[in-house]
């Protein structure tokens, strides 16, 4: 059995790293309904020095895939691509057409720094935080 990470309301409404959607439930509702819903799901986590965004994206190129960073948002957007078959589909499940994503992150990004890669269908946006942002250590000193 696979574990599951809950989280409550009111932590994903304080949560800084939260997927900008102002109208969660209804856009959910409308994405879904529309096909604007890319279905990817998203992963950010941080060490000292970098942010991380990863976006598993099966079944896309790189190049299929834009990343923006403008006023402490982050943007991915792409199109995934019916593949062309012979024969007649059955059952398809699967989503196509464009997608958005979009992250507020928090102002400790240094934008000229992002870096973006894709392997194995994973999407890996490394942020590098400012300098000033970056903990540091304080030397002690002691009077003798």
């Amino acid at each position: 059995m696979l574990p599951v990470r809950r989280t409550n309301r009111a932590s994903q409404l304080l949560d800084p790293f939260r997927e900008l959607n102002i109208f969660d439930d209804l856009d959910r509702v409308y994405d879904r309904f529309f096909g604007g819903d890319s279905g990817f799901p998203a992963e950010i986590w941080e060490d000292d020095e970098n942010l991380y965004v990863e976006i598993e994206m099966p079944g896309l190129k790189g190049e299929d895939v834009n990343v923006s960073y403008e006023n402490s948002i982050l943007r991915v957007e792409g199109e995934k691509k019916e593949p062309e078959r012979k024969g007649e589909v059955r059952l398809s499940e699967r989503r196509y057409g464009k997608f958005v994503r979009t992250f507020h992150l928090p102002n400790i990004i240094d934008a000229d720094s992002i870096k973006a890669s894709y392997k194995d269908g994973v999407l890996t946006i490394t942020c590098a935080k400012k300098p000033e942002t970056k903990p540091k250590k304080i030397q002690i000193t002691t009077a003798d």
